[in-house]
C-alpha cells in the first residue's frame, strides 16, 4: 500500500453550483471546498506527460445514475478526461433501464452485473472502436477483463465493488488472492472495497477495528500489487455523523496493480475527483504512453 502521509480532507456539505467545461456548462450538485486549513494531497504533474495522455479510465461508486443530473455530470467528466472505459458502481440500477441508461451516455458496449433489489451492482462501459475489453470472471462483487487501449499493451483489469456486509468480504478476497496469484501480465484492480488497510485511510467515527485492516492488508500482500496512491482528496468516501463523534470519512476507492503493470504504464497516475452526487468521490486512471 501507499507509504501513509498526513494529509487530511475536512467535512464539507452539498450545494447547488455551475460546473462548465470548454463551452459547456450545467447546473449540478457540488460539494463545498475544504477548508483552506485542511491540506489535500499534491495532484500529479502534468506538464511534459500531458500530450501523451490517452484513454482513461473513470470510476464512481454514484446510487443515482436514474437522475437527470447523473447524465450531464458524468458527460462533463467524460469528455473533459477524454474517459474510455467507465466502472459505474452500486448503480441500483438493473435490466432494460440499466441498458437504456448506458446508450444514453453514449456507451456502445457494457458488461453489468445486476444489483440485487435497490443494493449492490458494477456497470464496466465502453466502446470497441477505442477499446476492446473481453470478460473472463463475472461475479456479484467483480468483473475480471482482458483490457486492450490502442497502441497500448493488454492487461487484466478487475473492476471490484465490495459488498458492505463484513461478513461477505471473506469470499471476494479468496477470488482476489487466486486472481492476484496467476497473474503473469499486467494487472488491475480498482474500485470499491468497501475496506482499508491502513489507519492513515480513516478519520473521525469510531476506534480502528486493527483486524480488519490486517485482513485487508494481507489479501493485498498475497495479490502482490502496490497502491499506484493519487492526487486530490486524501479520503474517497464521506461517511456519517455519529452523536459525540467527528464526521467518518475513509479511503474506500483504491487503484492497485502489480509490478507488470507498473512498469508497463510508469507513467500512468490517479487522480481523486469531487465528490458529486455521492457520498464517493469519482476517481480517474489517467493512461499514458
Amino acid at each position: 500500500m501507499v507509504v501513509e502521509n498526513s494529509t487530511k480532507e475536512g467535512s464539507s456539505d452539498q450545494l447547488s453550483k455551475n460546473i462548465s467545461t470548454d463551452n459547456l456548462v450545467y447546473d449540478v450538485i457540488a460539494v463545498a471546498p475544504d477548508p483552506p486549513d485542511q491540506d489535500m494531497r499534491e495532484e500529479p504533474k502534468m506538464g511534459e506527460v500531458q500530450s501523451d495522455i490517452l484513454m482513461n479510465i473513470l470510476t464512481w461508486n454514484c446510487r443515482g445514475v436514474a437522475k437527470k443530473q447523473f447524465k450531464s455530470t458524468f458527460n462533463i467528466f467524460r469528455r473533459k478526461h477524454n474517459v474510455g472505459v467507465a466502472a459505474i458502481l452500486e448503480p441500483r440500477v438493473s435490466g432494460n433501464k440499466a441498458t437504456s441508461i448506458i446508450r444514453s451516455l453514449g456507451f456502445s458496449n457494457h458488461i453489468i452485473v445486476d444489483a440485487h433489489g435497490f443494493a449492490g451492482g458494477i456497470w464496466v462501459v465502453w466502446n470497441n472502436k477505442e477499446v476492446k475489453i473481453s470478460l473472463l470472471v463475472k461475479h456479484d462483487q467483480f468483473t475480471h477483463c482482458w483490457v486492450e487501449f490502442p497502441e497500448m499493451k493488454g492487461f487484466f483489469g478487475t473492476a471490484v465493488y465490495a459488498n458492505p456486509q463484513e461478513d461477505k468480504h471473506q469470499v471476494l478476497w479468496e477470488e482476489l488472492k487466486h486472481i492476484g496469484r496467476n497473474m503473469n501480465d499486467p494487472c488491475l484492480l480498482y474500485g470499491d472495497f468497501n475496506e482499508i488497510a491502513l489507519a492513515s485511510e480513516k478519520r473521525g467515527g469510531g476506534p480502528l477495528d486493527v483486524n480488519r485492516c490486517n485482513r485487508f492488508a494481507n489479501v493485498l500482500n498475497v495479490c502482490g500489487v502496490i497502491d499506484l496512491g493519487g492526487g486530490g482528496s486524501r479520503f474517497t468516501w464521506k461517511g456519517p455523523k455519529f452523536l459525540h463523534l467527528d464526521r467518518l470519512y475513509k479511503r474506500l476507492d483504491i487503484e492497485v496493480v502489480n509490478d507488470d503493470w507498473r512498469d508497463t504504464f510508469e507513467e500512468a497516475d490517479v487522480l481523486v475527483l469531487p465528490r458529486l452526487f455521492s457520498d464517493h468521490c469519482l476517481i480517474l486512471i489517467r493512461m499514458v504512453k
